[in-house]
Protein backbone atom coordinates (compact mmCIF):
# COMPACT_ATOMS: atom_id res chain seq x y z
CA UNK A 1 0.00 0.00 0.00
CA UNK A 2 1.49 3.31 -0.97
CA UNK A 3 1.71 6.54 1.45
CA UNK A 4 -1.87 8.02 -0.16
CA UNK A 5 -3.92 5.16 0.28
CA UNK A 6 -2.96 5.32 3.74
CA UNK A 7 -3.50 8.21 4.26
CA UNK A 8 -6.70 8.06 2.93
CA UNK A 9 -7.96 4.76 5.17
CA UNK A 10 -6.18 6.86 8.63
CA UNK A 11 -8.88 9.64 7.37
CA UNK A 12 -11.87 7.88 6.71
CA UNK A 13 -10.93 5.74 10.26
CA UNK A 14 -10.70 8.87 12.23
CA UNK A 15 -13.83 10.63 10.35
CA UNK A 16 -15.63 7.75 10.95
CA UNK A 17 -14.87 7.64 14.52
CA UNK A 18 -16.01 10.78 15.22
CA UNK A 19 -19.21 10.93 13.44
CA UNK A 20 -19.98 7.86 15.43
CA UNK A 21 -18.86 9.89 18.59
CA UNK A 22 -21.18 12.92 17.72
CA UNK A 23 -24.40 10.31 17.25
CA UNK A 24 -23.64 8.65 20.20
CA UNK A 25 -23.83 11.70 22.31
CA UNK A 26 -26.80 12.80 20.39
CA UNK A 27 -28.60 10.06 21.18
CA UNK A 28 -27.35 10.10 24.73
CA UNK A 29 -28.40 13.30 25.24
CA UNK A 30 -31.91 13.14 23.97
CA UNK A 31 -32.48 9.86 26.10
CA UNK A 32 -31.25 11.67 29.24
CA UNK A 33 -34.23 14.65 28.25
CA UNK A 34 -36.61 12.03 27.25
CA UNK A 35 -36.25 10.30 31.04
CA UNK A 36 -36.15 13.94 32.57
CA UNK A 37 -39.89 14.48 30.45
CA UNK A 38 -41.00 10.83 31.71
CA UNK A 39 -40.14 11.53 35.43
CA UNK A 40 -42.02 15.14 35.49
CA UNK A 41 -45.15 13.75 33.61
CA UNK A 42 -45.14 10.57 33.83
CA UNK A 43 -44.48 7.44 31.17
CA UNK A 44 -48.28 7.74 29.88
CA UNK A 45 -47.71 11.53 28.72
CA UNK A 46 -44.47 11.74 26.95
CA UNK A 47 -44.43 10.34 23.26
CA UNK A 48 -41.58 11.67 22.02
CA UNK A 49 -41.88 10.23 17.63
CA UNK A 50 -39.78 12.14 15.17
CA UNK A 51 -42.04 13.71 12.64
CA UNK A 52 -41.20 13.36 8.43
CA UNK A 53 -39.49 17.30 8.75
CA UNK A 54 -37.12 15.68 11.27
CA UNK A 55 -36.14 12.59 9.41
CA UNK A 56 -35.82 14.85 5.96
CA UNK A 57 -33.51 17.33 7.90
CA UNK A 58 -31.33 14.21 9.28
CA UNK A 59 -31.20 13.26 5.56
CA UNK A 60 -30.05 16.86 4.16
CA UNK A 61 -27.65 17.19 6.97
CA UNK A 62 -26.16 13.46 5.93
CA UNK A 63 -25.77 14.03 2.13
CA UNK A 64 -24.31 17.46 3.31
CA UNK A 65 -21.81 15.76 4.94
CA UNK A 66 -20.91 13.59 2.35
CA UNK A 67 -20.58 16.44 -0.36
CA UNK A 68 -18.12 18.32 2.37
CA UNK A 69 -15.90 15.35 2.94
CA UNK A 70 -15.57 14.77 -0.81
CA UNK A 71 -15.02 17.87 -1.07
CA UNK A 72 -12.27 17.92 1.57
CA UNK A 73 -10.93 14.26 -0.25
CA UNK A 74 -10.69 15.49 -3.77
CA UNK A 75 -7.26 16.38 -5.09
CA UNK A 76 -6.76 20.25 -5.75
CA UNK A 77 -5.74 20.86 -9.53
Amino acid sequence: MNKTQSKLILTATALGAILGLGIGVVLAETKKEQLQLVERYGEDSVDIQPGFREWIAVAIAGVTLIRQIANMLTPKV
